[in-house]
């Protein structure tokens, strides 16, 4: 399985939205290269608040790629800044992970960088079609 990104989803700018600091931002779509994976992305963050724990989110608004309609939150992956405010962390998404009923449609994502269960950092929305 592939998921077909289009190009604005390629590299989605994370910005804050609260009073974080953040030099840069960012989540990109990675090639899964046969590890068993539907998809994978990874977050980076560089210039957040040093030493902090923070839990990244995909949003899925299943067939709205306007992102206007209620998302779905995937379960979080954890991301540990170091002294610097630098961190990454791959999201993988497994076969199982996607509905069958979502294959084949488009649909509206977003990604959420969250402190203490709210958001700090967000991207926009961007169109994706699950094949």
């Amino acid at each position: 399985m592939t998921v077909d990104v289009r190009p604005s989803a390629e590299s989605l700018p994370l910005e804050p939205v609260a009073r974080e600091p953040l030099g840069d931002g960012r989540v990109e779509r990675v090639d899964p290269a046969g590890d068993g994976a539907y998809a994978r992305a990874r977050c980076v963050l560089r210039g957040a608040a040093p030493e902090t724990r923070y839990e990244l989110r995909l949003l899925v608004h299943p067939f709205d790629p306007t992102c206007s309609n209620a998302p779905l939150a995937t379960a979080p992956t954890p991301l540990r800044t170091d002294d610097a405010g630098d961190a990454a962390a791959d999201a993988v998404f497994r076969d199982e992970d996607v509905p069958a009923a979502f294959r084949g449609a488009d649909h509206g994502i977003r990604w959420e960088v969250v402190r203490d269960g709210a958001p700090v950092y967000a991207s926009g929305c961007a169109a994706v079609r699950l094949s």
